[in-house]
């Protein structure tokens, strides 16, 4: 029987944090310093922002320029491919809460 190694309950936890899928694309589509960030993700305070680049920096999805701007690291582009892919499923049948 395959069990899901340490590595993968590290994703989960990092998944499972609200906010990191709308940090991971605002990085994407370009809003790469802490202030774009702020302003492209409603409702996102700026003390938690802060706790959230601090998760993301730790976990390596993304990484801090020079200049104060944020990038998408290999794996963090690889975790967003997955997360877009999921939200295709999600639209494809129709997986509504409501």
């Amino acid at each position: 029987m395959k069990k899901f190694n340490a590595n993968f309950i590290n994703i989960q936890d990092v998944l499972r944090s609200k906010w990191v899928p709308e940090i991971l694309i605002s990085i994407e589509n370009g809003c790469t310093s802490f202030s774009s960030i702020l302003i492209n993700v409603p409702y996102l305070s700026q003390t938690e922002l802060t706790r959230k680049i601090k998760l993301l920096l730790h976990n390596g999805l993304i990484e801090k320029a020079e200049a104060g701007t944020y990038a998408l690291r290999p794996f963090g582009k690889d975790l967003l491919h997955i997360l877009i892919c999921i939200q295709q499923l999600n639209e494809k049948y129709n997986l509504n809460t409501e």
